[in-house]
């Protein structure tokens, strides 16, 4: 499947390096002509989903051997109208080509080019060094972006960004996401799932990992770089701005109403968070929308003092989700601040007593920070059913 990657612990994150990197570049094909038809030979042998040989074949290519390819295509693009329909089949097919090469291909070696950029990265926080940006995510944008001006086509692309950004987030890949996103939202700024994807972006560059990274960034010796290390409260500021979008055309996006309670919250504004907050618990059908809202709520009076209400909310979170630590942290933190000692331990002891067998003690807290990665395998599905069925979507 093409959502499984194969590198899911590391963590690209949205620090830019603007170097030339001294990296070994592939050799060039004999010609221009000669690398264009061996990237259409890999386009019709390529199974969707599939790391095979045409895959791996061109995943070995840089970002200067897909230039010219996209070079060599241009005159098919640039044809008299109207267009015939297997240059948008083309066009399709290659820009899933390098989907499931930038997916399923995440741990290649991605050779280097000059003018390339790097994203650093890093696993819970730790500095891992930096990468070269893969170049197969700009070249499927640009394959999308000359497709035919029809509604099928418009749909299609709308949900390749949906899927894509999905598991982006899903495993925090950062440094490809905010172009992607910047890409995204100039092709469709209106669209209330691709602007809440981009207020939780800027909701995650706040967010403590991502800082870690930032504060322990080191750049290789003799690089010259421009680190755009993320500012916490512009993030926040940004991500509030965004759900605030998101909810303005869309009152009923729950997951952008409980962001920007959280948010809220994280920037001190308890009460704005509260009447958000409280308002997803009371519309929320799913019980892990449900389960955020309740944890946030909680933060939100407790930081006010309001201890009572804080544990019913912990309280209330527990109950949907039997093996969940969060809770339990919660409100063991909320005994001590109030001095009861007995019953933080209590609430440590249920902790130390949930099912050892499960890494994550069927915590959905864990899945928050993924945004709308949690749904990459349904719009997977739904993007390849589109491929399979082009002119159907809308």
């Amino acid at each position: 499947m093409v959502e499984r990657c194969e590198n899911p612990f590391v963590r690209a994150l949205a620090f830019f390096l603007a170097a030339s990197l001294l990296l070994p570049v592939l050799p060039r094909a004999d010609s221009q002509q000669g690398r264009l038809e061996a990237w259409l030979d890999a386009v019709r042998e390529h199974e969707d989903g599939h790391w095979d040989t045409p895959a791996q074949s061109i995943g070995r290519w840089s970002s200067a051997d897909l230039r010219a390819v996209y070079q060599s295509l241009k005159p098919r693009l640039a044809g008299p109208a109207p267009r015939p329909p297997d240059v948008d089949v083309l066009l399709v097919r290659g820009a899933m080509l390098h989907t499931d090469i930038a997916v399923l291909g995440s741990r290649r070696q991605i050779p280097a080019a000059p003018g390339d950029r790097s994203v650093a990265l890093s696993i819970d926080g730790r500095d891992l060094g930096q990468q070269v940006i893969d170049p197969s995510w700009e070249f499927a944008r640009q394959l999308l972006d000359g497709l035919s001006e029809t509604s099928g086509n418009k749909g299609l692309a709308r949900l390749w960004y949906r899927a894509t950004i999905a598991h982006m987030a899903k495993f925090s890949l950062l440094g490809d996401l905010r172009p992607h996103l910047e890409h995204a939202v100039g092709r469709f700024p209106a669209d209330p799932d691709i602007v809440f994807d981009t207020g939780w972006m800027y909701e995650s560059l706040a967010g403590p990992r991502t800082q870690a990274v930032a504060a322990d960034l080191l750049v290789p010796r003799g690089m010259r770089a421009r680190i755009e290390a993320p500012n916490v409260g512009d993030c926040l500021q940004r991500a509030e701005r965004l759900y605030t979008r998101v909810l303005a055309s869309r009152p009923d996006h729950l997951d952008a109403r409980i962001g920007r309670g959280r948010v809220y919250s994280l920037r001190g504004n308890q009460k704005a968070a509260i009447a958000d907050l409280r308002t997803a618990v009371d519309a929320a059908r799913d019980p892990i929308q449900k389960y955020f809202a309740l944890l946030f709520l909680g933060g939100a009076y407790e930081a006010l003092e309001n201890v009572e209400q804080a544990r019913v909310a912990y309280e209330r979170a527990s109950t949907l989700y039997a093996f969940a630590q969060s809770p339990h942290l919660a409100l063991s933190r909320l005994a001590t601040r109030r001095g009861d000692m007995p019953a933080a331990q209590r609430e440590i002891q249920k902790l130390l007593g949930l099912s050892p067998n499960a890494p994550d003690r069927g915590d959905p807290w864990w899945l928050y920070a993924m945004g709308s990665g949690r749904h990459t395998d349904a719009l997977f599905n739904q993007l390849r059913a589109a491929v399979a069925a082009p002119g159907e979507t809308s």
